[in-house]
């Protein structure tokens, strides 16, 4: 077993800086096998805290460490998986059957109770390995139960009772159960009921529209949190992206190109600035840079059910969070000043959020609505946010304290304080505005093009009647370019 080796690699790391002299840099099944490390570690008799790996369970920690030490491209990487270990697809459904199938019972116990809470059960802090990791007292209970249903989903396919078709029908019906629990679950429902109040002012297609974008989800098991939003949409708009892995490419060369530039001191726009205007000028839309950068700027991948839907395109974007997560890092410890393009923030919003709020202003604005609604949605996102998260810190407070009115306004103040509240609202005003303007930019480019091509053929059309029909529709055309929407596509 590799667990002296393992663990140097799970620490944090700097840009581009990788302890990889210290970790085995294998993709074999020996190496990094889920299955076969559990069952080394049951065979040992041991308990480890990571037994289910906390930031990325189907992986498990051996695939973690060589990810976030290897120094290639994850596309080496990733081709480096599949020439030295033929059955890696298998071991992670199995992987995926035995931890859905651990998860689902504490899920849906979640979900059918009436109250939560963000605190632990014994009322102290939540243990995680890394920033927004699922916590240890949520997975560590069920190490039993994980080591069960991987022997018996293990021992099904060795044994042939279960054969690779098989396998893939039952790990995606897995997969897909677990999410569905998560959407209908009953925080979500409560969400919706408010979004149904705010349909009466705002508008039951924009509501809609809001909910399939912010996607809110149960956050089990990450019960440090109230509730999940736009996670779903973001990697489904990405895994049915055409062009991933170049999109992907793209801006992690942009990242890594600011980051290095800054800490050479040379003069270049703020981060939001420069990403925008490299990948606007490498061809893709506003809402795929934003897509991108929604992901890249996440405190945790949080790829699970995921893998149900496309594992060879899940596991790419787990290969590349990895070095994302790296910029992530250097940009908040020593950048933290040259983000925002477009505000100055008392303190750090978190790049996520900002970003978040403007694909939604974005896909509000190219959805039909107007630029106000645009702007608002990002805002109200925020807000939402925000209050839901003080709403559940309240709640604990009055149970475990009291029902003065005075001492719940006072210590309401001060949590929102501590949780940033005001700044979560800027971020969603800002960061609405820096979205709805990087996707109005996109439109232009498009505009701009159509207007050219028009304008080309115009002027090669024969002087005389016989152009005269082909001139009148191009100019109608032209005409149009102005009210044309839903442009930010690519």
């Amino acid at each position: 077993m590799r667990s002296s080796t393992w663990l140097l690699g799970l620490g944090t790391v700097g840009l581009m800086t990788f302890a990889h002299a210290d970790v085995d840099l294998r993709y074999d099944r020996s190496a990094v096998s889920p299955i076969l490390h559990a069952l080394e570690v049951q065979a040992a008799g041991t308990d480890e805290d990571r037994l289910i790996e906390p930031t990325s369970p189907i992986l498990g920690p051996l695939w973690v460490a060589s990810l976030k030490a290897d120094r290639r491209t994850p596309p080496e990487i990733i081709a480096a998986i599949k020439a030295e270990n033929p059955t890696w697809e298998r071991d992670l459904r199995i992987s995926m059957v035995a931890y859905f199938d651990t998860l689902q019972p504490g899920l849906d116990a979640y979900c059918a109770a009436t109250e939560h809470t963000t605190a632990p059960p014994d009322g102290g802090e939540w243990t995680e390995v890394e920033q927004a990791a699922i916590p240890l007292q949520v997975l560590k209970p069920l190490h039993a139960d994980y080591l069960t249903h991987l022997q018996e989903i293990e021992a099904l396919v060795r044994g042939g009772t279960l054969d690779d078709a098989a396998l893939v029908e039952r790990s995606n019906a897995a997969a897909a159960k677990f999410q569905t629990a998560r959407n209908t679950c009953s925080v979500v429902r409560k969400l919706q009921g408010l979004e149904g109040t705010g349909a009466v002012f705002l508008g039951g297609s924009l509501m809609d529209l809001n909910d399939r974008v912010s996607s809110p989800e149960a956050p089990y098991p990450r019960l440090q949190f109230a509730i999940n939003g736009f996670t779903q949409y973001v990697y489904q708009q990405l895994i049915a992206y055409p062009k991933l892995e170049q999109l992907l490419s793209d801006t992690l060369a942009a990242e890594t190109e600011w980051v290095r530039n800054e800490d050479q001191g040379q003069a270049q726009p703020l981060f939001t600035a420069f990403m925008r205007d490299r990948l606007l000028a490498r061809g893709y839309s506003g809402r795929s840079i934003l897509l991108a950068l929604s992901y890249s700027t996440r405190n945790m991948a949080s790829i699970d059910t995921q893998y149900g839907i496309d594992l060879n395109r899940a596991l790419l974007l787990e290969a590349y969070f990895w070095q994302f997560r790296n910029i992530r890092t250097a940009l908040n410890g020593h950048h933290l000043s040259r983000i925002y393009a477009n505000h100055v923030f008392s303190q750090d919003p978190g790049v996520y959020h900002y970003m978040t709020a403007g694909l939604l202003s974005c896909e509000v604005y190219d959805g039909g609505h107007s630029l106000g609604s645009a702007l608002l949605m990002g805002y109200l996102s925020k807000l939402a946010y925000k209050a839901h998260k003080l709403l559940a810190y309240i709640n604990k407070f009055e149970d475990e304290q009291t029902h003065n009115p005075f001492k719940v306004w006072k210590y309401a103040k001060q949590v929102a304080k501590e949780q940033g509240f005001s700044t979560g609202l800027e971020a969603g005003k800002y960061g609405g505005q820096g979205g709805l303007e990087m996707c109005l930019r996109s439109d232009k480019i498009v505009r701009d093009r159509m207007r050219e091509s028009i304008d080309a053929e115009l002027a090669s059309l024969p002087v005389g009647h016989a152009g005269d029909a082909r001139r009148g529709e191009l100019e109608r055309q032209r005409a149009r370019l102005p009210l044309l929407r839903n442009l930010n596509r690519d």
